[in-house]
């Protein structure tokens, strides 16, 4: 049966189908192309120009994409879904009906086809099969798909030209309105200022604040014109904006707490709203440090609050408690970058820190919006612990040549861990000895003082010191400070010597020049009583004289306090590098003695009382006053000759007794020599040992020599012997002991050289019995004109009483006045022969002091002073300047006696060959002075006035023997106030004891007067009662004290600080104001000023 060929029309009328909907996507594409555009354009151009509100391009917009989409549905992917058969598409039917319509031809042909093929009864039929076949040959040349035809798609070609040239009109004419446009639409929801002839430009780079900040909005208008007023808007209110320039403006937000929005607007013209951010700040709402000082420096803890720029020393540890607000965590942070951060503890940051040095630092605080934030800055300001300064001066003893007093100045911060006195050997510092010193561990600025003697050393040593201090800082370690490297160089022998020799001619040319100027004096003296007896000196020329004289004063004074200072020095140099005779040392003593006394009291007292008339000029007093004084520099003279001369013979002593000495030692020397002669093996050492001692025996010779050179120029010469033959036979016996050892004879050498060690000590013991032998004579002989001094002393006492009491008996008128007055005249010549025994024994004796040369002096003023008040009649003071003549006469017999009897114990011992002799502390007044002795003195006065009273009433009693016991109580009062003098001069009693005897003396005063005026009166005896009384309290007294400073003494020897100290500080009161002010303050002040007041302190000690 024949099959149906409908599947070729079925076929056909698919690909008509498929290129039909082709067609409508191509067309449905093309028209939303051109609808799209036309759209884009109409609705850009008109935003451009009608500027709608944001509603109406948020309608326009979303309107836009309604259309567009529903468009591209239905135009474009409806027929492309179709084509591919999705959905709903054209029937078989309905294709061939599209097709019938273009191709007329086939009328129902086509259709026909189709309604048979889909009737299913004429499946089967043959008829119909055939029918069915025979219409599709027919139609099959019929090409369906022609039926759709592209071309006429190009028929939309001049609505695309149309829509390019619309745009390109506008974009000539309105270049900004399709993008502008275009730009507001799709940017529906932004505000789009409205085309105005000017523009606002923020010029704010970010829009964000710090709280509480203040914040500048700057901005500035572009245009064709700028408007005169911009107003900000805030919260509905606007500000005006201050103009910066023509077309910038700013507004400054002070305080800025909460964020806020803000637009501009100007001649109706508003820009967009903008946004300022506020971040909140981190901030400080509280804190405090609590700083810890290392505890050496007695410094007290600092505790501040809110406060971070504190003083504090190096090492101080520092606590911080901060409370914030804001802050989620806080740093510190030093200047070179070093962060540390804090420890947040019960709702507050802490940091614990030491302090070592000057600190700026800055707290920084973070929270979620703030990275970095810089609080606050302070700086820790560090007071390093300085290193320790130290000063020193120092000053040689002007008597111990060994002895150096030191004074300096220690400087700290905080106070000092020790002071040391260094000393050692040179080349030997590994051998320093330190000597700790006493200082105030917390006084950052004081003084100390030290002695120390270098006699302790060999001679020839060179010895190095120095003063070092350490301070007491326990942070970085203690630092030191010593003083420059002084040295001081032992004397050798050879030196000490040159030495001593040196100061033997400078203490000679100072005798020598004051000598020389006190004679130059006393001509002055002699010159001006003549110019003012017998000239018209003007004011100006007696000044000129005056002056003149009043130099020379002090010169003398000068050189004789120089010369006591060069003999304590030479004296002292001696003592303490070699062994000296004790009667040498006793000699040395009284010599000293009689050069301080020189410028007694009493003479500096007239030169100050003549000085003092100088100024005060009356003719008669002046003259009597020059007188005493040309009696008194008269008197001076003779004492520095006769002091020169005991100093020239205590030196010949001293240089016979050093040979002597010598000789000793070189006895042994030789002895000890000879010893090693007998096995000597080193013949070169022998020879040497032997001419080293050789050498040592020519220098002793020549020593010798010079010792007999100096006796030459004594005024009374020792008796030495030449000795030449003994040292030539020690010479030879060292010769031939050198020569028998060069030959080889070791016994025989020792035999010479043994004998000459032999010869050398009998030569020793002969200079030794010779001095001892003459000064034994000298002692005898001495000791004979004493005793005739004496007696002519109390014969001259006796003739003075007897011419005492004839000049008592005289009456105005009395004839008898000029006889008296001769008898007083040759009583006085007498007395010269005296007094010039006297000064040749003084020559000798040293005992004979410098009170007696006064007594002595005493007795020949007042006999001057007799024949006036004589030639003038006046009987009273005659007798009173007599009753004194006899008490200095009667002083110096005792005087005498004390100095006889100490010469005839010293005698005495010489003679038991003792060689030790009793060295008096006062030479010339016996035995020490104390309130014992005045005590028993005042017993025996009081006793004495007791018993003449008590003969005056029994009867009376004969007037010379009334005169005679008036005498020997005048004597006893001067000889007490003596005593005390002497005792205050001396300077042991303590400073109660000084005004006891003061008052005393006082007392005694008036008992003198009373016996001057024979006038003893029961309150004269109870005025002696009183002086026995306060004489036994003060002795009392002093023996108290003397047994506190033995119990002292037990414990504690004066330290070498207090001898400096007595040394450098001249007064109590100095001394108590530094001690008192400085050393202790109770007012505490900082470091920095207690340096400042230290310094001032000391300044002003220093100015005083």
């Amino acid at each position: 049966m024949e099959k149906s060929n409908i599947h070729i029309i079925i076929s056909e009328l698919d690909k008509f189908t498929r290129k039909f909907y082709l067609n409508e996507c191509i067309k449905g594409l093309i028209l939303f192309v051109l609808i799209g555009f036309f759209y884009f354009l109409v609705i850009s151009c008109a935003e451009y120009f009608a500027f709608f509100p944001t509603t109406v391009r948020t309608v326009v917009f979303y309107t836009s994409i309604v259309l567009a989409a529903v468009a591209l549905v239905k135009y474009i992917l409806i027929p492309f879904f179709q084509m591919h058969k999705i959905g709903k598409v054209l029937t078989h039917t309905e294709a061939a009906r599209i097709i019938t319509q273009f191709f007329p031809e086939i009328k129902d042909t086509l259709l026909n086809t189709l309604e048979l093929a889909d009737d299913a009864s004429l499946a089967d039929n043959t008829l119909a099969v055939a029918a069915i076949n025979q219409k599709i040959a027919m139609l099959r040349p019929i090409p369906f798909e022609s039926a759709i035809d592209f071309k006429k798609l190009l028929r939309y070609w001049k609505y695309f030209v149309a829509l390019i040239l619309m745009i390109v009109l506008v974009s000539i004419f309105y270049p900004r309105a399709i993008a502008d446009g275009a730009k507001r639409i799709v940017n529906h929801n932004e505000f789009f200022e409205k085309p105005a002839p000017f523009t606002f430009i923020l010029d704010n780079d970010t829009l964000s604040v710090i709280k509480g900040d203040d914040f500048t909005i700057s901005m500035h208008v572009e245009g064709r014109f700028v408007p005169e007023r911009i107003n900000i808007s805030i919260g509905g209110n606007n500000f005006l904006m201050t103009r910066k320039t023509a077309s910038s403006f700013e507004y400054v937000l002070r305080g800025c707490n909460n964020s806020i929005q803000f637009s501009f607007n100007a001649e109706d013209i508003s820009s967009q709203v903008f946004r300022l951010q506020v971040f909140p700040l981190p901030q400080l709402l509280n804190f405090g440090i609590s700083a810890t000082v290392p505890q050496y420096t007695g410094l007290d803890n600092v505790n501040v609050s809110n406060t971070g720029d504190i003083t504090i020393p190096a090492g101080t540890n520092i606590v911080w408690n901060v409370e914030t607000a804001d802050a989620d965590s806080l740093f510190f942070v030093t200047e070179n970058g070093v962060q540390t951060a804090f420890t947040k503890k019960d709702g507050q940051f802490v940091l614990n820190q030491r302090i070592m040095q000057t600190t700026p630092y800055t707290l920084v605080g973070k929270n979620k919006y703030l990275d970095t934030v810089e609080i606050i800055s302070y700086t820790f300001t560090v007071i390093p612990d300085l290193r320790p300064s130290i000063q020193v001066e120092q000053k040689q003893d002007s008597s111990q040549y060994f002895t150096y007093y030191f004074k300096g100045e220690i400087q700290d911060d905080y106070g000092f861990s020790s002071l040391e006195f260094v000393y050692f050997l040179k080349d030997k510092e590994s051998e320093a000895q330190r000597i700790p010193l006493e200082f105030s561990p917390s006084t950052a600025h004081q003084q100390y003082f030290y002695m120390f003697d270098f006699a302790q050393f060999a001679k020839g040593d060179e010895v190095n010191y120095y003063f070092e201090v350490f301070d007491n800082d326990a942070v970085n370690g203690r630092k030191s400070a010593r003083t420059s490297t002084y040295n001081f160089v032992i004397p050798t022998q050879d030196e000490l010597e040159k030495m001593q020799e040196e100061y033997s001619k400078q203490i000679e040319s100072s005798f020598e020049q004051s000598s020389s100027l006190t004679q130059e004096l006393v001509k002055d003296f002699d010159k001006l009583k003549q110019k003012l007896l017998n000239e018209n000196l003007s004011d100006w020329e007696r000044q000129q004289v005056l002056d003149e004289m009043k130099q020379k004063q002090e010169q003398i004074k000068q050189q004789v306090e120089q010369l006591t200072q060069s003999l304590e020095q030479k004296n002292d140099l001696q003592n303490k590098l070699s062994e000296r005779d004790e009667e040498i040392l006793r000699k040395q003593k009284e010599i000293e003695d009689l050069l301080n006394s020189l410028m007694d009291d009493e003479l500096r007292k007239m030169m100050e009382e003549f000085n003092q008339m100088m100024e005060n000029y009356n003719k008669d007093e002046f003259i009597k006053k020059s007188e005493e004084m040309k009696l008194s520099f008269e008197e001076l003279s003779k004492q520095l000759d006769r002091d020169l001369e005991l100093l020239k013979r205590m030196d010949v002593e001293e240089s016979v007794q050093k040979t002597s000495d010598r000789l000793q030692e070189l006895a042994t020397e030789q002895q000890k020599l000879a010893e090693e002669l007998k096995n000597a093996k080193n013949q070169e050492d022998i020879q040497q040992k032997i001419d080293e001692i050789s050498k040592e025996l020519e220098s002793i010779e020549k020593e010798y020599k010079d010792a007999q050179m100096k006796n030459d120029e004594l005024q009374q010469k020792f008796d030495l012997q030449d000795f030449e033959q003994q040292f030539q036979d020690i010479q030879n016996s060292m010769e031939q002991s050198k020569s028998e050892q060069q030959q080889g004879q070791q016994s025989k050498s020792s035999k010479s050289m043994k004998k000459a060690a032999e010869q050398t000590q009998q030569l020793a013991q002969s200079m030794q019995g010779m001095m001892q032998q003459q000064m034994a004579q000298q002692n005898m002989e001495d000791m004979a004109n004493m005793r005739q001094i004496l007696e002519n002393l109390m014969t001259f006492s006796f003739q003075q009483e007897d011419l005492m009491t004839q000049t008592g008996k005289l009456s105005y008128a009395d004839p008898k006045y000029a006889e008296v007055a001769f008898q007083q005249n040759v009583l006085r010549e007498n007395f010269k022969i005296i007094k010039d025994s006297l000064y040749a024994l003084s020559l000798r004796v040293p005992q004979i002091s410098q009170t007696i040369n006064n007594e002595m002096l005493e007795i020949y003023k007042n006999g001057n002073a007799v024949i006036d008040h004589l030639e003038q009649r006046q009987r009273g003071l005659a007798r009173i300047s007599q009753q004194y003549m006899m008490t200095s006469a009667n002083n110096l017999a005792l005087l005498f006696s004390e100095v006889l009897e100490q010469m005839q114990q010293q005698a005495a011992q010489q003679m038991e060959g003792q060689q030790q002799c009793q060295n008096p502390k006062n030479s010339g007044k016996g035995q020490k002075p104390s309130f014992q002795q005045m005590k028993q003195m005042q017993q025996s006065l009081k006793e004495q006035m007791q018993q003449m009273m008590q003969q005056m009433k029994d009867g009376g009693m004969p007037s010379g023997q009334m005169q005679k016991q008036l005498s020997e109580m005048l004597m006893k009062e001067q000889m007490l106030k003596q005593l005390g003098n002497q005792m205050m001069k001396e300077g042991e009693l303590s400073p109660e004891g000084v005004q006891q005897l003061k008052d005393i003396q006082r007392l005694m005063d008036q008992t003198e007067r009373d016996i001057v005026n024979q006038n003893i009166t029961p309150q004269t005896l109870m005025r002696q009662e009183q002086i026995l009384t306060r004489l036994l309290e003060a002795d009392k007294s002093e023996r108290e004290r003397d047994m506190d400073k033995e119990r002292e003494s037990k414990t504690a020897v004066e330290k070498p600080s207090e001898s400096a100290k007595k040394m450098f500080r001249q007064s109590d009161a100095e001394k108590q104001q530094y001690d008192d002010v400085l050393q202790e303050n109770s007012v505490k002040l900082k470091p920095q000023y207690q340096k400042i007041y230290s310094d001032y302190i000391i300044n002003l000690n220093e100015e005083k």
